[in-house]
């Protein structure tokens, strides 16, 4: 028996910064339709991919996403909406299908993110309730058949669908929404939703202000946006943007949003949902007034500027996405949450890795067992496990994921923490604040064990085996002289 808990990145105005490389895949919107374009930033240049629009425009802005594995370009258009598929090579369309709506909703698809981890396309439905609030639901896409899988159960109540201020985690399986000033969260597999947190005021002087535009960076496990101030008196007759446009950043899961740019970025005029980040490079982009903004994420700095090139079209850079694979990859992305894997100590278990099917890889050698050539790992004891894997691209160029496990006894009513020489097993495991853990053998006499945090390394001094009314949830283990307890968890009341 076992059971998995988890547990809680032209012209050009500016002269570029040195190692501004890289490429943008974007809709062309012109008078007859959208086409597909690659703008590379070092030599700057808008490429064409396709000479004559592939559909015709009615488009939301900011809903669209980049497979860059396949390198397909996916964006919807129409009512009702229609997922469309696109080269991102050639152009050539691959598929246009109209969304299927088992839910009646209102909008079928907004806000779509590519989880190239399990090659799904998900996004948001919006259906009307009552007293005018708008239900959001986390769906599945076949950008093939146009089928939809609905993910959640229930919705979230009141949320405004909006027009692409979203981002996924796809290794970690989240899927962040900005709306109705408030940050959803929802688990990308379940359609769970699993935290609403309503957006701070960072500006106390500010008349207004609002976060959007948000990106979520996978090495860091972190969300980033641009927080808009709204002018102390707005003048009819001044400029057309008055609002300030800044970088936040939030760390994850519970940092406080907080300023990175100190500088203002540019005024307003962006583009709604038009954005994306660079994590192997550490830059976000954003579209302001026909230009492509670049910022140093880890400073908030502006590092460059480019004008579209000249010519007759309503939109050069229609709903972009950075090609992450599009410079070389020298960072790994590691799931931060450790998976706890509880196991009773005497049925065969063979444990399968999480980080989706369209990754390959192993088991890493030193943990309790063995890996078996199906792929999973035959456990035979607690402690910890690790797992990388990776997907390559068309261009030869990869991203790996790492995930990390522990292997924790099963729940138990006896209240037991038992030691030998090699190591402890301690029941029952959960356990709350305040938890006298009775222990046997030579434990027994011991009287400065140290409990220990494995999530941040925070430790706290006891006389006794007693868990403090104060500990935070979490993973934890008693330690002394360098041996260590199995790991167990530490509750909420």
């Amino acid at each position: 028996m076992h059971r998995l808990l988890a547990f809680a990145a032209a012209c050009c105005l500016a002269v570029p910064l040195s190692g501004q490389t890289g490429s943008l895949i974007a809709l062309r919107h012109t008078s007859s339709g959208l086409a597909l374009t690659a703008t590379t930033l070092d030599p700057f240049a808008v490429t064409p991919l396709t000479l004559n629009a592939i559909t015709s425009d009615a488009y939301p802005s900011g809903v669209a996403d980049l497979d860059c594995f396949a390198d397909r370009f996916f964006y919807v258009r129409g009512i009702p909406q229609r997922l469309v598929t696109a080269d991102a090579t050639t152009g050539a369309l691959l598929h246009h299908v109209t969304v299927a709506n088992p839910l009646d909703a209102s909008v079928r698809l907004s806000n779509i993110a590519y989880d190239w981890t399990d090659d799904r396309v998900i996004g948001t439905a919006a259906v009307s309730g009552t007293l005018n609030q708008t239900n959001l639901y986390l769906i599945e896409v076949d950008p093939a058949t146009g089928a939809v899988t609905v993910l959640s159960e229930s919705p979230a109540v009141g949320a405004y669908h909006g027009s692409g201020n979203c981002d996924l985690d796809a290794a970690g399986n989240r899927y962040f929404l900005l709306g109705s000033y408030r940050l959803y969260t929802w688990d990308a597999l379940t359609g769970e939703l699993l935290s609403t947190e309503v957006l701070p005021n960072l500006d106390p002087t500010a008349s207004g202000q609002s976060l959007t535009h948000l990106a979520y960076h996978p090495l860091e496990n972190a969300l980033y946006a641009l927080h808009k101030r709204e002018p102390d008196e707005y003048n009819p007759w001044g400029p057309p943007f008055q609002s300030e446009m800044r970088l936040v950043r939030k760390a994850l899961p519970d940092g406080d949003w907080e300023f990175v740019s100190g500088e203002v970025l540019s005024m307003d005029g962006i583009q709604s949902g038009g954005c994306d980040l660079d994590p192997f490079n550490n830059r976000y982009f954003y579209i302001q007034d026909d230009q492509i903004r670049v910022v140093d994420a880890a400073t908030g700095l502006l590092t460059a500027s480019y004008d579209a090139p000249d010519g007759a079209v309503i939109s050069e850079w229609a709903n972009f996405q950075y090609h992450d694979l599009s410079t070389p990859v020298a960072a790994a992305i590691e799931v931060v949450d450790t998976v706890l894997v509880e196991w009773d100590g005497v049925s065969p278990m063979a444990l399968e890795h999480g980080l989706g099917g369209m990754l390959e890889g192993a088991w890493a050698d030193g943990g309790p067992g063995e890996a078996l050539a199906d792929g999973t790992w035959a456990v035979n004891g607690f402690g910890g496990l690790d797992w990388a894997g990776w997907r390559m691209g068309a261009s030869g160029r990869g991203i790996e994921v790492a995930q990390h496990y522990e292997v924790i006894p099963a729940a138990s009513p006896v209240g037991v923490a038992e030691v030998s020489e090699e190591r402890w097993s301690v029941f029952p495991n959960p356990v709350q604040p305040g938890a006298v853990m009775n222990v046997v053998g030579e434990a027994a006499a011991r009287q400065d064990w140290t409990l220990r945090a494995l999530a941040d390394g925070r430790s706290v001094e006891t006389g006794q085996l007693v868990v403090p009314t104060d500990a935070a949830p979490g993973l934890y283990v008693w330690e002394r002289a360098g041996r260590r307890s199995a790991p167990f968890v530490v509750t909420g009341w």
